[in-house]
């Protein structure tokens, strides 16, 4: 719906002239008085949500050729919790195991249920006797095997722990940042020229600061202080403080006040 004179316009603008539809149009797009449309900065941000990977977890299953009773698993995890993944897991085997009782097929035990029926088994007593069979030396070897099996392990369960953890986000190199810039004016076509690059760059940095990811920071202004510090839209701030100040005193632009040594923060508004 385009504006009346009684209704309030949108406003918002590309190289010179504003977008004429209501303050609260709906839709992915804003129209000019010419017709020419541009996409809305949630259009943008939805695109690159759209975009992000979605936790997940992977499983493939193979016979194994050298035994077809057993098989083969590869797992992977991305940005999944891996108790989650387990549980689906087991969900999964149990539902498996309906489909091969409702075929005729026997399941198979696994973990406490293989060892009781092995425990019970006749060749359970050759297995045990064969193990004292084997020479202490042999004997040393596999401890130390299950122990370092153990200690993987342990450290593969702590950096799948870390990996759950929120990280900072990461500043994109000069080339990353211009592929994205390319590649949003490839996808805008026609609308780039209409748009200009100063709303484009805007647009491609506050939608990559948006899934985590910075835009380079601009070379320091001169005679000032060259700390600086991101937001989370993605715009870098430098202290406007003299050069060789005291850092402790932490760092300030007039508008924003941050810590040393912090350069992605939402800093305290400065009172002064």
């Amino acid at each position: 719906m385009t504006s009346t004179p009684d209704t309030p316009m949108c406003g918002a603008a590309r190289d010179v002239l504003p977008c004429i539809l209501d303050a609260d149009h709906a839709g992915q797009f804003h129209e000019d008085v010419n017709g020419y449309r541009w996409p809305t900065a949630a259009a943008m941000a939805q695109a690159a949500e759209d975009l992000r990977p979605h936790p997940h977890a992977t499983v493939t299953l193979r016979p194994n050729p050298a035994d077809p009773a057993e098989v083969t698993v590869e797992a992977e995890s991305d940005d999944m919790n891996p108790a989650h993944v387990a549980y689906g897991l087991r969900m999964a085997a149990d539902r498996f195991n309906g489909h091969a009782i409702a075929q005729g097929h026997q399941p198979i035990p696994y973990g406490a249920a293989a060892e009781e029926q092995r425990a019970g088994s006749p060749s359970a007593a050759l297995l045990d006797a064969g193990r004292e069979a084997v020479p202490g030396t042999l004997r040393g070897m596999l401890r130390a095997a299950e122990t370092e099996a153990a200690t993987l392990r342990a450290r593969v369960a702590e950096l799948e722990a870390t990996a759950q953890q929120p990280t900072t986000p990461r500043i994109l190199t000069t080339g990353e940042y211009e592929n994205a810039y390319a590649a949003a004016r490839g996808e805008l076509g026609r609308y780039r020229a209409q748009l200009g690059s100063a709303i484009v760059a805007d647009t491609v940095t506050s939608t990559l600061a948006a899934v985590g990811l910075i835009a380079p920071p601009p070379a320091p202004e001169p005679d000032t202080c060259p700390a600086q510090f991101a937001d989370r839209e993605g715009a870098w701030h430098q202290c406007e403080d003299e050069p060789g100040h005291d850092p402790a005193a932490g760092h300030n632009n007039g508008e924003w006040s941050w810590p040393d040594g912090v350069w992605f923060a939402r800093p305290d508004e400065d009172d002064a």
